[in-house]
């Protein structure tokens, strides 16, 4: 049985770009909470076509299938101690699309990271072909590495109000917590710019109001972690973007789903992953 405390983070490692801003992401976030790392890679079917369109689909046999695995992990294995981190590192690799592959591995785990635009995992994380069971297994938050983000940047979590993102929340006040970092709350709400500032009160002041009070609990339970509030009059997903511009990274609240819908397919999640230049947690309640 898996423990709280030796829960690993996972990442998945496919050789792509992406994938070595994904790995030093990992790395540090394990070395901060003290967890094991895990490396897990897919490896495509030697006799089937392309699993994804742009995914290197081998022609020859099995072994050399094997051999581009080997040093995929052996690169990232390297990288690893490059960057000093010392514990042992689990390798996992198995036969399979990646997103499969990679869900399997983060059973039980404490985080997923994958790349971000380029990554073969990413893209069937966000578009589908997940099983229902293993969304529902997975159980940890996803973090997409898209870029390295802005140093020493807030971190951006959208709050919306309800239960779904606490979660959330929660994620982004530990995650700045460990790294001295400010959190920036955002709540949009569609007023409409003439009622954004509104003077002595008004529906920007309650919204303000409410986004405060569903953040006491966790500014109590973190007092040293500096917080902004936002509740700009503006969709959703363009008030986040725009706080992500400088942010360190972005934290927003998503729903379980169907394979036919995505592990990730939520309408803001969804658009926000694909246009944010930052990295990108993506908290869901657990199963």
């Amino acid at each position: 049985m898996t423990t709280l405390e030796n829960r690993p983070v996972v990442v998945g490692v496919d050789g792509c770009p992406d994938c070595v801003l994904a790995l030093d992401w990992a790395i540090e976030e394990a070395r901060l909470t003290g967890r094991r790392l895990v490396l897990a890679h897919a490896e495509p079917d030697p006799y089937a076509a392309p699993i994804v369109e742009g995914a290197w689909a081998p022609a020859a046999e099995a072994q050399a299938v094997r051999e581009v695995s080997d040093r995929i992990l052996r690169e990232a294995a390297n990288l690893v101690r490059a960057r000093g981190y010392e514990p042992p590192v689990t390798t996992v690799v198995h036969t399979g699309r990646p997103a499969n592959v990679l869900l399997d591995a983060a059973d039980g785990a404490s985080l997923m990271v994958v790349g971000g635009h380029r990554g073969a995992m990413l893209a069937e994380l966000t578009l589908g072909s997940v099983s229902a069971d293993l969304v529902r297994t997975s159980g940890c938050p996803v973090v997409a590495v898209h870029g390295v983000g802005e140093e020493g940047g807030p971190v951006v979590v959208g709050v919306d109000g309800t239960a779904l993102s606490e979660p959330a929340v929660e994620f982004a006040f530990a995650f700045a917590a460990r790294r001295g970092l400010a959190v920036r709350a955002v709540h949009a709400w569609r007023g409409g710019p003439s009622l954004e500032h509104g003077l002595g009160g008004g529906p920007h002041e309650e919204h303000r109001r409410a986004l405060a009070e569903s953040l006491g609990g966790m500014r109590e339970r973190y007092p040293d972690v500096p917080v902004r509030l936002d509740v700009p009059a503006r969709p959703a997903v363009e008030a986040l973007l725009a706080e992500a511009s400088a942010a360190s990274l972005l934290v927003v609240g998503s729903r379980r789903h169907s394979a036919r819908v995505g592990l990730l397919l939520g309408s803001v999640s969804q658009a926000v992953l694909r246009r944010v230049s930052c990295p990108v947690a993506v908290v869901a309640p657990s199963p």
